[in-house]
């Protein structure tokens, strides 16, 4: 991850961070899924009011980073004058425009995330935008670079896991 990241200041904008980011951010999703399924469906109060707590900050989280994305996008594809950013940008379906005043792909982001189901919140990463957004803006380096990250957290993982059984 510190090699992807230092390799990168001076072409990508900080893809590889943000990314990292994001993969973090999912990581907090489980383990904010795994923290409610282990409470189950009998909590106190306070650990409702805790739970509540921990899912409206992740969610908060989770906004800024779209945004980001988001906003690393629009300003991608401004500087390459491919597409119209309002006209024709097209994101998953869930996040497609519903109206007029929704033209910003910027403002989507506002009801997107019911609280109660931030675990389950989609979360810009490469992989989930899909190439051809990301191609579109001149960005497709950036499925490469999360997919090293990935390979990379799967050696860790491993290396953790030898290490842990002795080997």
């Amino acid at each position: 991850e510190t090699t992807l990241i230092n390799n990168e200041k001076e072409h990508h904008w900080g893809i590889t961070a943000l990314i990292s980011a994001g993969i973090k951010l999912q990581e907090s999703q489980i383990m904010l899924a795994a923290q409610l399924r282990q409470l189950g469906q009998f909590r106190t109060k306070l650990q409702k009011l805790e739970m509540a707590k921990k899912q409206q900050k992740l969610e908060m989280k989770i906004t800024t980073y779209n945004n980001r994305v988001l906003s690393l996008i629009t300003d991608a594809r401004l500087k390459e004058k491919s597409l119209s950013v309002s006209n024709e940008m097209t994101f998953p379906e869930h996040l497609q425009e519903t109206s007029e005043e929704d033209s910003n792909p910027l403002f989507l982001l506002n009801s997107i995330i019911p609280a109660e189901e931030v675990e389950k919140a989609l979360i810009f990463l490469p992989s989930a935008l899909g190439p051809g957004h990301l191609r579109q803006a001149g960005l497709d380096h950036a499925i490469r670079a999360e997919l090293k990250l990935r390979v990379g957290l799967a050696h860790d993982a491993l290396r953790d896991l030898r290490m842990v059984l002795g080997h």
